[in-house]
């Protein structure tokens, strides 16, 4: 899991958050909630999980279209630790229903369970940081907007992404060149996500050295 100074590129986004990261870390404090947004295949989550490696806090992911029921949002919930970092990719889309005791969450650090009588019992929750990763944050609830702090991805530049895809391809044993790295980043339209798929289909199907 690498680190924010290992993350290429989002110099902006690395400036508006490091200080509170550090505020945070030194006073024990709970990073407040986050929300991602930034083109597709751009390596949000990848940031996020950089994020709580910076906090030396765990880290847990999700996307909203595998949270189903109303288990599948408060078991990692319930389960959470102090200052632990909770990601959900897409999460415009995550089901209204579930939504609802999201927002629970995160504004108040409770999780409501209707129990088998009908009555309400309300479990208080450790103080989490929700980090909500999104393409289209114009179609995120606005109550769960109130609570988080909007970040927005920068595209890459080539040079950016020619260095994505070169520690990626490095990482996967590949002996990529500048311009072969350069030319995959172009056909990628410069998204690390893009590339990273690109890229573990040739480790998986071509020899090591082909290039």
């Amino acid at each position: 899991m690498p680190g924010l100074d290992e993350i290429v590129g989002q110099t902006a986004l690395k400036e508006l958050l490091r200080p509170k990261i550090q505020f945070a870390k030194a006073g024990g404090l709970t990073l407040p909630h986050l929300l991602l947004c930034g083109e597709k295949e751009h390596g949000k989550m990848i940031f996020a999980a950089a994020i709580a490696k910076e906090l030396g806090v765990p880290f847990f992911s999700s996307s909203a279209g595998a949270l189903e029921s109303f288990l599948d949002v408060s078991s990692p919930l319930i389960d959470t630790k102090t200052r632990q970092i909770i990601a959900i990719a897409e999460i415009e889309t995550i089901r209204p229903a579930l939504l609802d005791h999201l927002i629970l969450a995160l504004s108040s650090f409770q999780m409501d369970i209707k129990l088998g009588t009908g009555k309400i019992h309300s479990i208080a929750l450790p103080h989490f940081t929700f980090v909500g990763t999104t393409s289209k944050p114009w179609l995120v609830d606005e109550r769960l907007r109130r609570w988080c702090i909007a970040c927005q991805f920068a595209p890459y530049t080539p040079e950016e992404a020619t260095q994505i895809v070169m520690r990626i391809a490095r990482d996967k044993g590949i002996p990529f060149d500048s311009d072969a790295a350069s030319d995959v980043a172009a056909q990628c339209r410069l998204k690390p996500g893009e590339a990273e798929v690109f890229l573990h289909r040739v480790a998986s199907y071509f020899p090591v050295g082909v290039f």
